[in-house]
């Protein structure tokens, strides 16, 4: 709450003139409008005081300072002027404004001197003196703002104190602000701006003031200014609307800690009558504000052009005393049902619409842009409005646009709105899912009795597939489509192959009859799909090529189209049939790999087709694609290692047909025999060989047929003398057993053996960091051993490979 504090301070500041003031300090209106003269001392009562009273034209009057706080708004960071008039020189650098604010307003503890601004109508230092020194608006940000709490106890007033910069930077010397003397009013104006962060009282009164003082030599005394007030508001979130509608109240600046009460002042006297309606209670929180919801009924609100007043009051009968709330209720109108077609019959009741109104002020009913009555004079003599309340019926005209409308009613002094949705006549096809060229059977329902649909480019009847008008020669064969009585109607349509239906996706189909009655249904274009099988095969064999959702076959359709396969790639010729759907938009045909198609490739299979639009006369083409892989060519060997001399067995797969080898080596040796194998008609031969003198190690074989090659590896051993191999028929020393491979380079890397008595394995490795590790120390022919080497080498008859060979000991 507020508080009032008197204080000492060292300067008398005289008249504050408001609005007037300001507009004097920029320039507005010249220094003779302002009148002023000295009093002497001994006429003020106090021996220190030099007084200046002035008479301003505008706002303000006496020798008080003037506050204006802009908004108003209890609790609202606002914008402060204060304005004064100085009797004494205030020095540029040295002298200070401190201006005192009561403890309700919040004020920053920091505020940066760019938020403030000081401005003067006279300064020190310029051209001329007394009467004739030259005058203009000095406009500058003080040089520093410092704030202390003063007071109390306790100390909750604030002292905000601005030091004097020079007020008229770029001209000669160091201008501060000039004291009002002979026919000199001095006027100082301090704007705090927004920016600066000063917040209103929360509570409401007509009271609060700042007060003012400088630090001029000889002024001891502060001055307080005119009061300004924060009224106590209160706020509705509407201030209009249909009865039933829920409104809230928001009260600020109002007493905390009591309880306010919001009242329906229907004398509008700003008294709480017993009579008077209370719209509800609530409690004033610590911020000095209220809110609480209530519900517009008629009664108590009345209805007409007057609106309803509303006013609040807290537990201290302090009142709203800012602009007072009302609410004015709104003309209701509603309609039954929501959703209807065209030619349907709505119900329409109003309430609260002006009492008393000639019934011929009705200027407006529509629905969705279109009159629902011919003439306004069917609508008054289909209802009167003079008590406010009525209810009547219409037929959805024709011509409303399908979809969300909005429904009006207006008279001369009342209107209202409300949505309805247009369902349009029911349309129903069959089937609703379909490709292109497909024939559908359209039913509609509630359209005009008698009329027709006559899809002539010339007319407004019509029936439309997403948007594009459907030609006459795709409806009935070109028949006209009649409506019987009851408004039913049934036609044949031919979907189109266009540049809407080759598109996959839901479109509507809308029917227009002849008096523009619409109705509106869904059709689905089925996805294209096609599939390869198989999707991989060598050249030369048959692929089955399967679509589905392209343009159907359709004796009764003006457009016939057929559908392009095509296998192409690099280095052969595309290969093209021609097939065509069935009635439902499949297909399914086959098509073979070009012979010349590489190996291994990746080719294409299109599937396209071509169409003329109806409506614009343009050919297309539409096209899909999938890919058909052509695998390489392999061989396989067997056996996979021996020494020379060796026969081998050589299979090859995937070469071109019916072609000869063309070349079969090893180690680059040709070993094809006679007769020169080939391939049969599906690219498969088998051939022999012996293995010539080459080097021990891996060699490549390789078989060559038509330009394509296949390789695979062939490990050649060294033969070892069957004489070296000392008899294993007896149990031996582990080390002369397979002295043949130890011998061999130290091909021998290790022996395990299975004991099947101890269920246990032994080892034997060759190398002296195993020697007492060995455990497999004898060996005997019979045994049934592991026997692991580098390189593949023959040993006492057993061809062994390398790596992990099982073998019994001879």
């Amino acid at each position: 709450m507020k508080t009032k504090i008197g204080m000492s301070f060292g300067l008398v500041l005289m008249l504050a003139v408001g609005v007037f003031a300001t507009m004097l300090a920029i320039g507005v209106f010249t220094p003779s409008e302002v009148q002023a003269k000295a009093i002497p001392a001994s006429d003020s009562g106090a021996s220190n005081e030099v007084k200046v009273s002035a008479v301003v034209t505008g706002p303000g009057s006496g020798d008080k300072p003037t506050a204006v706080v802009s908004p108003d708004e209890a609790g609202a960071i606002a914008r402060h002027t204060i304005e004064f008039i100085t009797p004494s020189d205030l020095v540029a650098g040295s002298d200070t404004i401190t201006i005192q604010f009561e403890d309700d307003v919040f004020v920053p503890t920091i505020i940066d001197p760019s938020t403030v601004t000081i401005i003067a109508t006279h300064g020190t230092n310029r051209a001329g003196s007394g009467s004739t020194a030259v005058t203009g608006t000095l406009v500058a940000n003080p040089i520093s703002v410092t704030t202390e709490l003063v007071g109390g106890p306790p100390k909750d007033e604030t002292d905000v104190t601005l030091l004097i910069p020079d007020m008229g930077a770029g001209e000669d010397g160091n201008q501060g602000i000039l004291a009002s003397s002979g026919g000199i009013v001095s006027t100082v104006t301090v704007i705090f701006t927004q920016a600066a962060g000063l917040k209103n009282p929360t509570e409401g009164t007509k009271d609060y003031s700042v007060k003012v003082r400088t630090s001029a030599t000889g002024d001891t005394t502060e001055v307080t200014s005119t009061t300004y007030n924060i009224p106590r508001e209160l706020l509705l979130s509407t201030d209009n609307g249909n009865r039933g509608k829920t409104v809230t109240a928001t009260g600020r600046g109002f007493q905390n800690g009591t309880t306010a009460t919001v009242w329906l002042d229907t004398d509008e006297d700003g008294t709480r009558d017993t009579t008077e309606t209370v719209l509800g209670n609530a409690s004033v929180g610590s911020d000095d504000t209220f809110t609480l919801t209530f519900t517009v009924n008629v009664p108590p609100f009345v209805i007409g052009t007057t609106s309803n007043k509303i006013r609040a009051i807290d537990g201290q009968n302090n009142k709203d005393d800012g602009t007072v709330a009302s609410y004015l209720v709104d003309g209701l109108m509603t309609v039954t049902p929501k959703e209807a077609s065209i030619g349907d019959t709505v119900t329409v009741n109003i309430k609260d619409w002006p009492q008393d109104e000639d019934p011929t002020a009705v200027t407006q009913f529509q629905l969705g842009g279109v009159n629902i009555y011919s003439t306004l004079a069917l609508l008054t003599a289909a209802t009167s409005i003079t008590s406010g309340e009525d209810t009547f019926t219409f037929v959805v005209p024709d011509g409303v646009t399908l979809g969300v409308q909005e429904i009006k009613l207006s008279t001369a002094s009342e209107n209202d709105t409300q949505n309805m949705t247009i369902l349009g006549s029911p349309v129903e096809i069959t089937p609703s899912t379909i490709a292109p060229n497909q024939t559908v059977t359209v039913q509609g329902r509630g359209f005009t009795e008698n009329s027709s649909i006559d899809n002539s480019a010339d007319t407004d009847s019509k029936i439309t597939i997403g948007g594009v008008r459907v030609l006459d020669a795709n409806i009935d064969e070109d028949a006209l489509v009649s409506i019987d009585s009851s408004g039913n109607w049934v036609a044949s349509v031919v979907i189109p192959v266009s540049s809407v239906t080759v598109e996959p996706g839901s479109y509507e189909l809308k029917a227009f009859d002849a008096s523009g009655r619409e109705g509106v249904s869904t059709i689905t274009i089925v996805d294209r799909d096609i599939t390869l099988t198989p999707p991989e095969s060598r050249a030369g064999t048959t692929l089955t090529v399967q679509g589905s959702g392209y343009p159907a076959t359709n004796t009764t359709s003006p457009q016939d189209i057929s559908i392009t396969v095509k296998y192409s790639g690099s280095g052969f010729s595309t290969r093209t049939v021609t097939t065509n759907s069935d009635s439902s938009g499949n297909f399914s045909t086959t098509i073979g790999v070009p012979l010349g198609a590489g190996i291994p490739s990746t080719n294409t299979v299109t599937v396209e087709f071509n169409y003329t639009d109806p409506t614009s006369s343009t050919t297309f083409t539409v096209t899909d694609a999938l890919t058909h892989r052509v695998p390489g060519a392999s061989i396989t060997i067997d056996p996979v290692s021996g020494v020379a001399g060796t026969e081998i067995n050589v299979v090859g797969t995937g070469f071109k047909g019916t072609s000869q080898v063309s070349a079969l080596t090893i180690a680059t040796i040709d070993v094809r025999q006679v007769p020169v194998p080939s391939t049969d008609v599906d690219g498969n031969f088998t051939a022999t060989f012996i293995v010539p003198q080459v080097d021990t190690g891996a060699q490549s074989v390789k078989a060559t047929v038509a330009g394509t090659t296949a390789s695979d590896s062939f490990t050649v051993t060294a033969a070892v003398a069957a004489a070296t191999a000392a008899p294993a028929s007896e149990e031996q020393d582990s080390s002369t057993v397979f002295a043949p491979i130890i011998d061999n380079n130290d091909n021998l890397v290790r022996v395990f053996r299975f004991n099947n008595a101890t269920q246990g394995w032994a080892f034997y490795d060759p190398r002296p960091a195993f020697e007492s590790a060995n455990d497999l120390t004898t060996a005997a022919g019979g045994d049934i051993v592991w026997v692991r080497v580098n390189e593949a080498q023959d040993f006492s008859g057993i061809s062994l490979v390398g790596g992990w060979n099982l073998i019994v000991l001879p």
